[in-house]
């Protein structure tokens, strides 16, 4: 009877400790990570991309992709999970992004946050794979707020980023955090 009440007293702390039973990433079966984030450079957006400075000809307005390098491995070491078999993958199935701008940017920034967006891959266990998407619309860079291509303005703004998913042969969602700054300026040159 003392050790059914201790088991309850135990379980009832845990719960109202604010810990959650298999509920993170970290107690998955598979577990993600992100490695890194545009190959490890900093992240720019720009009005303009001037190519060669000497050319007007062949400045164009870059699309602004980001990627991101994921990481999948066993929950534990001493784990054995065959390739091709169950849970051996990790499924990422959305994404969410949310803009906090920086000294100098603009707050409507955020009104270009994401929430629960498109993006599908599948990270084998034991492997990277790695997946890109749209950083900044090209709405985005009509707004009069954003530094135009002859300007020197220039600001930052932190991009929270979470990665939403499963392991292969479950249901159970988890999230997967990640972060970085983005710079965004009027033009850049490939020089």
């Amino acid at each position: 009877m003392k050790s059914r009440a201790l088991l309850a007293f135990l379980a009832v702390t845990l719960l109202a400790s604010g810990c959650a039973l298999n509920d993170n990433n970290e107690w998955q079966t598979v577990v993600c990570s992100v490695q890194k984030i545009n190959d490890g450079v900093p992240v720019v957006s720009a009005a303009l991309n001037a190519g060669d400075p000497a050319n007007p000809d062949d400045d164009y307005v870059p699309l602004d992709m980001i990627t991101v390098l994921f990481w999948a491995r066993p929950y534990s070491a001493a784990s054995t999970i065959t390739p091709e078999g169950a849970y051996s993958a990790f499924i990422i199935t959305g994404y969410s992004a949310t803009w906090t701008p920086g000294p100098n940017a603009p707050a409507e920034l955020t009104t270009y946050n994401v929430t629960r967006g498109n993006l599908s891959a599948r990270v084998p266990i034991n492997d990277e794979f790695q997946v890109s998407f749209l950083l900044c619309p090209q709405e985005i860079k009509q707004e009069p707020w954003y530094p135009a291509a002859g300007s020197a303005e220039v600001y930052t703004a932190n991009l929270s980023l979470v990665f939403y998913g499963h392991a292969e042969g479950s249901e159970h969602e988890v999230e997967v955090p990640a972060g970085t700054t983005v710079t965004f300026l009027g033009a850049i040159s490939d020089n």
